[in-house]
């Protein structure tokens, strides 16, 4: 199964389960919230890459879509744990907004080491794109 048939696939599931009266109002408005982040996130990675100074570069938009999806689910690993350090102690929002940056920062700059179409040359890069993802 190539990448195109299993982001198809992905779609089309998406879609039926958006379209299927038998699921509730607030499970298909999640799913549409999700799958619109999940394109967003894709656009700010190309509106990105035409910034002379960012150093990012592509091979074709469905690398940007598996970036998006890579950055997703590593935020949705990474996100929980430092909440749950910060949740013991009281942080001023500096801190956090800092943290936030580099947990960003950090993601993007491994799904460049993931997916192998899309680079980041610096990891200074990453965090100024990580600035523009906040």
């Amino acid at each position: 199964m190539s990448v195109c048939d299993l982001f198809a696939s992905l779609l089309f599931h998406a879609l039926s389960a958006i379209l299927n009266p038998q699921h509730n109002r607030e499970r298909r408005l999640a799913i549409v919230k999700t799958i619109m982040n999940w394109v967003l996130s894709a656009l700010i990675l190309w509106l990105l890459s035409f910034l002379p100074f960012m150093h990012i570069g592509f091979d074709n938009w469905i690398t940007l879509l598996i970036v998006a999806l890579v950055i997703g689910l590593i935020n949705a690993l990474i996100v929980p744990i430092v909440k749950g350090l910060f949740k013991k102690k009281r942080a001023n929002a500096l801190l956090v907004i800092i943290i936030s940056l580099i947990v960003n920062a950090a993601a993007l700059w491994l799904a460049a080491r993931i997916v192998p179409e899309f680079y980041i040359e610096f990891f200074p890069t990453a965090i100024i794109a990580a600035g523009f993802w906040l």
